[in-house]
C-alpha cells in the first residue's frame, strides 16, 4: 500500500476512534469503556480475528443507505451486533454511542454477518452499515486489529 493510501486509512481510524471515543471492554455480560491503543483498520476482515464493533444512533442516515432491520435473519443471532445497537440506542441521549471489543469467535461470527449485509459506500462521510432498532438507526462499523 502506498504512503498516500496508508495515510488515508490511518486518517479515516483516527476520525473513527476520535467520533467513536473509546471501547468498551467485555468479558461476559459486563461492559467498561477503556481507551483504545492498538492500531485498527476500518472494515478489513482478513487479519487476526480481533478487534471492535463501534455502533452509534444517527438521526440523519444517508438516503441512499439501505437500512437493515435488527431483526433481519442475517443478524438477529449474532449478539455482538444485537448488544451493541441496544446498548446505543438506550444509552442517554448525550452519547448514542457504543464500542464492543471482540476475539476469536466472536469477531469472525460479527464480521461474518456484516459480510452479508449491504455496506454503504455512498458520498457521505460514515461508510458502514445501517441497522434500523425501533425508531432509531444506528451506524455501525467494524475495527480490525493489525
Amino acid at each position: 500500500m502506498g504512503n498516500s493510501k496508508q495515510a488515508t486509512v490511518v486518517l479515516l481510524v483516527i476520525l473513527s476512534l476520535a467520533t467513536a471515543g473509546c471501547f468498551a471492554s467485555t468479558s461476559g455480560d459486563e461492559a467498561t469503556e477503556t481507551p483504545s491503543t492498538q492500531k485498527s483498520t476500518a472494515t478489513n476482515f482478513t487479519s487476526n480475528n480481533s478487534g471492535a464493533i463501534q455502533l452509534r444512533v444517527v438521526a440523519s442516515p444517508p438516503s441512499d443507505a439501505t437500512i437493515v432491520p435488527a431483526k433481519d435473519v442475517r443478524i438477529e443471532a449474532v449478539d455482538a451486533i444485537q448488544q451493541g445497537v441496544r446498548q446505543a440506542v438506550e444509552t442517554d441521549a448525550t452519547r448514542h454511542k457504543v464500542g464492543l471489543r471482540l476475539s476469536g469467535e466472536q469477531f469472525t461470527n460479527t464480521a461474518g454477518a456484516l459480510r452479508k449485509l449491504p455496506r454503504y459506500n455512498g458520498s457521505h462521510p460514515d461508510k458502514g452499515y445501517y441497522i434500523r432498532h425501533n425508531d432509531s438507526v444506528v451506524y455501525v462499523i467494524l475495527l480490525v486489529e493489525e
